[in-house]
């Protein structure tokens, strides 16, 4: 049995955790780029809207970096991926250009989110100009799959490091130009900030792996698949369906918190708030979304050393709820909205009383991780699904029955259906890890990769 200790989980975490960080900060920058434009408020809201409906048609194609790095083991099989994701990027691009050009998107900004005037006609220019968003960003998860197979990571790191340096010089410059309109600047920044980020994948792919082709015939790792069944076509989509199951119902929380943010007395202070405030909360909250990797890839024979790791999530838990205590009950959150973010005045108090109530939210991130990674590495991702039901159907009740409280915050709002969702979602996967995991297993497949 491989011995594990706090200082190897940190170091096989801290890559993880920086890579995610950094995605979150250039999220982040975005707001801070409108909070430079005339009428902020404005142009928050509509392209956080935009925004959230445009990650719902990118969100079967998010896990096409897993289905490469996985499903590729021979030049057959890396054809009939690339078949299978041209077609899928094609379908994608054919559904989400009807949305936005037929008479759908708009009864939804309307009827739906509560959208009008000024913020709904941003919406709308920013929605037109995102549309190439899912087809690049497919594009960007196909590369990412070839480095992750042939292990050049570091290469997705730089590409990350690349979009946020671009996207801080955008900032620094936005307000320069006077005389675009707000909604095509923030439309602009948004999907230029991920072509940069394509480009260096693209070079660095070219520079550190070559030729593709050749280099899957050297991969030694997969000779031990030569008896297995070619790859298929429904092999690929029995492999990828769930996930793209998984990561729809995933991106439906934000439209569902938009919407419930657009029924309170001010939706557009409720949803500039809520999008700045949870947007500079959760820097610290998205590193936590890699620790599931840890119980995967640490779980061991014993209960002493699963409660290690549950050691760690804890500190970890700690360290980040601290960052956000930081922005929220200190003077540091109300500068970083005024001087880094740009906030106008009237959503600063909303977006620090958002921050307030983020600070417990690490701790249930953390359990739902753990609990994550311990049927992961059962290999019973089917509960993971259901999990992702049950948080979607109780974020919906809870956002229903909180828009009824008139709260003097209506951000807020947002925050306690996010809250409840995720209570809701730990308490399931809690009595299925109950019956489902074990507690003593005969083998370990304990392995620390660093």
């Amino acid at each position: 049995m491989i011995q594990i200790s706090i200082k190897s989980m940190f170091v096989f975490y801290i890559p993880l955790a920086i890579t995610a960080l950094l995605t979150t900060l250039t999220h982040t920058l975005f707001n801070a780029g409108l909070g430079r434009l005339s009428k902020p408020e404005i142009y928050i809201s509509a392209f956080a809207v935009a925004k959230s409906l445009m990650h719902l048609f990118e969100s079967p194609i998010t896990m096409l970096r897993q289905t490469y790095s996985t499903l590729v083991v021979d030049q057959d099989s890396m054809r009939k991926v690339r078949v299978f994701c041209t077609w899928l990027i094609t379908i994608i691009g054919i559904l989400f250009a009807i949305f936005i050009y037929s008479p759908i998107s708009f009864l939804i900004f309307t009827k739906l989110m509560n959208l009008d005037g000024e913020t709904l006609s941003a919406a709308i220019v920013i929605l037109r100009i995102i549309f190439f968003f899912p087809i690049l960003s497919a594009i960007r998860n196909y590369y990412q799959g070839i480095l992750i197979k042939f292990q050049a990571t570091r290469l997705i790191t730089l590409s990350t490091i690349s979009r946020m340096f671009y996207v801080s010089i955008f900032v620094g410059v936005i307000g320069r130009f006077t005389q675009v309109p707000g909604s095509v600047l923030a439309g602009l920044m948004f999907l230029s900030a991920l072509l940069v980020e394509l480009i260096v994948l693209m070079i660095g792919k070219r520079l550190v792996v070559g030729n593709v082709n050749e280099r899957i015939l050297h991969l030694s790792q997969f000779k031990y698949l030569e008896k297995q069944n070619p790859l298929t076509y429904r092999m690929i989509f029995t492999f990828i369906g769930p996930l793209i199951v998984m990561g729809f119902i995933r991106s439906l929380g934000t439209p569902l918190v938009n919407a419930g943010l657009g029924q309170t007395y001010a939706p557009e202070i409720a949803l500039s708030a809520y999008a700045v405030g949870w947007g500079l909360g959760n820097i610290a909250i998205s590193p936590l979304g890699a620790f599931h990797q840890i119980p995967i890839s640490f779980m061991s024979t014993t209960e002493e050393q699963r409660s290690l790791v549950k050691v760690f999530g804890f500190f970890v838990a700690c360290f980040f709820s601290f960052c956000i205590f930081l922005m929220g009950y200190t003077s540091l959150g109300k500068w970083l909205l005024l001087n880094w973010i740009k906030a106008p005045a009237d959503i600063i108090q909303p977006a620090v009383g958002v921050l307030r109530w983020m600070v417990i939210l690490p701790f249930f991130v953390i359990v739902r991780e753990y609990f994550w990674g311990m049927l992961m590495y059962q290999r019973k991702t089917k509960y993971l699904s259901i999990g992702k039901i049950v948080n979607l159907l109780s974020l919906t009740v809870t956002m229903f029955v909180v828009s009824f409280l008139n709260l003097a915050n209506p951000a807020l709002v947002g925050v306690f259906g996010m809250l409840g969702c995720e209570v809701v979602e730990i308490i399931y996967l809690f009595c299925v890890s109950k019956k489902e995991i074990p507690t003593v297993k005969l083998q370990s497949k304990t392995s620390v990769n660093i």
